[in-house]
């Protein structure tokens, strides 16, 4: 078991392996025996029906994860018997509309709650409805606004996620581990558990994130191309 800060609840995973937002699936094909935790897609918003849209880059993806219907999803997580914990990802940027969707599902089905690009009002709001759960704030490495407030809103951890383009999509892949990397050196005052939410494509890739600060580790679309990256990664962490 992975514990956070003292005053919060622990965060019960038995790796520090994640898959990033809208990587894992129920009843997906991945394998899944190195993760510490299941991860959803963002939800919480209709969804229009329209696959991601993506394009390659030299040594990157642009890609933005789609916005899943909640009920539909959760009904289907329902089905899927595992007994890795499951982290809820939120993506609403309105607090009510957050308080809404967590007042939606039960709360002892989540291990934690991922609020992409988290704001001090979305942290707020969902502290108002979960308590003492675990909550994530992801924080895209680019952003100009200060990771600070997300500590101070009531954040247990921080998740620095890959860069935010102009047009909402983000950047994955090995060419944008420095950027990962210098974001976790920026928060690391903070003092909060910190994520590597991307720019992991190698075991050495995790290695040199988590020298940079961070102590849980996103798989992003590079699993995809790699099933057994997880395990590859699992094996050097332990080393």
């Amino acid at each position: 078991m992975i514990t956070l800060t003292p005053d919060r609840l622990p965060l019960p995973l038995a790796s520090p392996i994640l898959p990033s937002p809208g990587l894992w699936a129920a009843r997906g094909t991945l394998p899944t025996a190195a993760l510490g935790a299941r991860l959803t897609a963002p939800l919480g918003e209709p969804w229009d029906g329209n696959a991601m849209a993506w394009q390659a880059l030299p040594g990157a993806l642009r890609w933005r994860p789609a916005v899943r219907p909640l009920e539909r999803t959760l009904a289907r997580l329902r089905r899927h018997r595992s007994e890795l914990p499951l982290i809820l990802t939120l993506a609403p940027d309105e607090p009510a509309a957050i308080s809404a969707a967590l007042d939606s599902v039960a709360l002892d089905e989540m291990a934690a709650c991922l609020l992409w690009e988290a704001t001090p009002k979305t942290v707020r709001a969902a502290r108002r409805v979960v308590g003492p759960l675990p909550i994530i704030a992801e924080w895209p490495c680019n952003s100009p606004a200060p990771a600070e407030a997300l500590a101070t809103a009531g954040a247990d951890l921080l998740w620095v996620g890959p860069p935010r383009l102009s047009d909402g999509r983000r950047l994955w892949g090995p060419a944008i581990r420095p950027l990962i990397s210098d974001g976790l050196q920026r928060l690391q005052p903070l003092g909060l558990p910190l994520v590597a939410g991307a720019g992991i494509a190698s075991p050495d890739d995790a290695l040199a994130l988590r020298e940079a600060g961070a102590a849980l580790f996103a798989l992003g679309p590079a699993w995809w191309v790699e099933p057994a990256l997880a395990a590859a990664v699992g094996v050097a962490l332990r080393g």
